[in-house]
């Protein structure tokens, strides 16, 4: 959303770098009280990982590593709300930058998008309506911003079509539908994969966009190259 905005912008860099590194406390909050990142915890193991970001910052400190203003202002504010409910320092409304209310609107709509907890990954559009209805939460205007640019069907989102099939997107128009799909399953087989891209007029044969499928729900894995 920032290369959008401004490809120049010398906060990039750096935002991206704060971005990447504002969670890598909790792996070192692993111990016999939080066995692992990757269980249904406790309230008890969840209150220890929100010093997720006092602990990477102490580490930092330690290493001797100077984070650039950018950098620290992301690790440190990145889990912060507009009404305080945040976490470490409970900061609200003006003391969080235009740059902090955008990282925490993408984030909360990575974390809604994602399985968490046992709790099921909801589409883009749920992931919207439940941040819309935080009310105070969030900045409204950016998650405007975001709708507007990456739409109901996101790039890399798995789409389930009326015809059984089902395909990443690849591409978007610039309403938001897709116009190349990599197909991966058709449900009349669910036993075989494929794999085509289609798109243009091809994409009528695969019949109606239904929904944002979830890609547990029918075995599939995004490849990581």
């Amino acid at each position: 959303m920032l290369l959008l905005h401004d490809p120049h912008d010398a906060q990039i860099r750096e935002t991206v770098l704060g971005t990447l590194l504002h969670t890598m406390g909790k792996p070192l909050l692993v111990n016999a009280n939080l066995p692992s990142l990757k269980v249904n915890m406790n309230p008890a193991q969840k209150a220890i990982l929100r010093s997720h970001v006092t602990v990477l910052c102490q580490t930092l400190s330690k290493l001797g590593w100077e984070m650039s203003p950018v950098c620290r202002e992301v690790i440190e504010n990145a889990n912060e709300r507009l009404d305080g409910s945040g976490y470490p320092a409970g900061k609200s409304g003006t003391q969080l930058s235009p740059l902090v209310r955008l990282v925490s609107v993408i984030k909360a709509v990575n974390t809604l998008r994602h399985a968490r907890n046992s709790i099921s990954p909801r589409t883009p559009l749920e992931a919207y309506r439940k941040i819309h209805e935080a009310h105070d939460v969030y900045d409204k205007s950016l998650l405007v911003k975001y709708i507007q640019i990456y739409g109901p069907y996101p790039i890399g989102s798995l789409a389930k079509f009326s015809a059984g099939f089902l395909g990443w997107i690849l591409d978007i128009d610039n309403k938001g539908r897709p116009t190349v799909v990599h197909l991966v399953k058709n449900l009349r087989f669910p036993d075989t994969n494929i794999s085509s891209v289609v798109s243009k007029g091809d994409l009528a044969q695969v019949g109606k966009l239904v929904n944002i499928a979830n890609q547990q729900e029918y075995g599939l894995k995004v490849q990581k190259l």
